[in-house]
């Protein structure tokens, strides 16, 4: 009996000594998140359209002033494709974000090399005075936290919206901020400085796409993107992420359409952890997936190759302000 005693003690400081060490093999392993994400939301999306403003729309949540919070404000500027560039030409997108529950202005591009286009199409939606704007979307919406899109052109005015509603007299985004930027051209309008002194608070993301490789060329220089990344020296590591994408035939156009979700999650995955990052929970699991996609310096860390010509070049244009031919990193 005495045996059987002393065998069974044994056993128990055996089990206990296996759990202790497997707690502490899992709290060195990386957080692992249990959410989905780049699955449509819960809230149903209605739409309003100024009358004056005919390329300019809000998509936001039906529900929107039955919910806990106020909604974040997403500004979202399409490619270069002028008065063609509809929000329809970006439908999948601007639902998807309404129906995680946030407000998106999308205006189009204009075509213009001039990006106080856009941040004028803002401005004008934001100021307008029609009854369902005033009363029914504008109450729900905190400025206080605030994200800047685009694709292409649109891409390259991200940088120029947010410092515009970063700086006084707006001082938008105060409690969180952040730029998705999908193939950026230039940021018009910025300087280097203008770059690097980007509220510290942004969480940044730049997707680059090129179907058949990375080193596969889809029109627009790469070295655009790299030196406005390489530029963001305000924007710790950890809260920003350069990333190729180049499945699922992503070429330049992959952020247009009204397409099935499952066609673009290359887009929709790593945007909603950053939605979530950024408004939601701050955790390190998210972050994980919203941020540590690409590579912190893909030009250097050979992630991202410069071709010798591309239809869109780097010195494409003459009234910038910093030289996209120079990669700075």
């Amino acid at each position: 009996m005495h045996k059987k005693l002393k065998l069974g003690m044994l056993l128990v400081v055996i089990t206990i000594l296996l759990f202790s060490c497997k707690q502490d093999e899992n709290e060195d392993e990386t957080p692992r998140n249990t959410k989905q994400f780049g699955l449509v939301g819960k809230h149903n999306v209605a739409t309003f359209t100024a009358a004056n403003y005919a390329y300019t729309t809000i998509y936001y949540p039906s529900d929107i002033a039955n919910m806990q919070k106020k909604t974040p404000l997403i500004f979202f500027i399409s490619g270069w494709y002028g008065a063609s560039a509809t929000s329809e030409t970006y439908l999948s997108l601007l639902q998807f974000m309404a129906s995680h529950g946030y407000t998106v202005i999308y205006t189009d591009e204009g075509a213009t090399t001039n990006p106080q286009h856009a941040i004028d199409a803002f401005e004008n939606m934001l100021s307008n005075n029609e009854t369902t704007f005033t009363n029914q979307i504008l109450p729900y919406i905190d400025t206080s936290r605030i994200g800047v899109m685009g694709h292409s052109a649109g891409g390259g005015t991200t940088f120029t919206t947010l410092k515009y509603y970063s700086n006084a007299p707006k001082n938008y985004g105060t409690n969180a901020r952040f730029i998705m930027a999908f193939d950026p051209w230039y940021a018009f309008g910025m300087t280097e400085n203008d770059i690097k002194t980007l509220p510290n608070n942004t969480n940044v993301v730049i997707e680059k796409f090129g179907v058949g490789g990375n080193n596969s060329a889809d029109g627009t220089d790469a070295r655009i993107p790299l030196t406005e990344y390489a530029l963001l020296e305000s924007i710790p590591d950890s809260k920003k992420d350069y990333m190729i994408y180049d499945k699922e035939n992503a070429d330049h156009t992959y952020p247009k359409g009204n397409r099935a979700y499952t066609e673009m999650q290359g887009i929709l995955k790593p945007l909603d952890a950053l939605l979530d990052y950024t408004f939601v929970e701050q955790s390190e699991a998210t972050r994980i997936v919203a941020l540590e996609n690409g590579n912190d310096h893909p030009y250097t860390s050979g992630k991202q190759v410069v071709l010798a010509e591309y239809q869109y070049p780097c010195d494409g244009a003459a009234n910038t302000l910093i030289d996209y031919c120079a990669i700075v990193e």
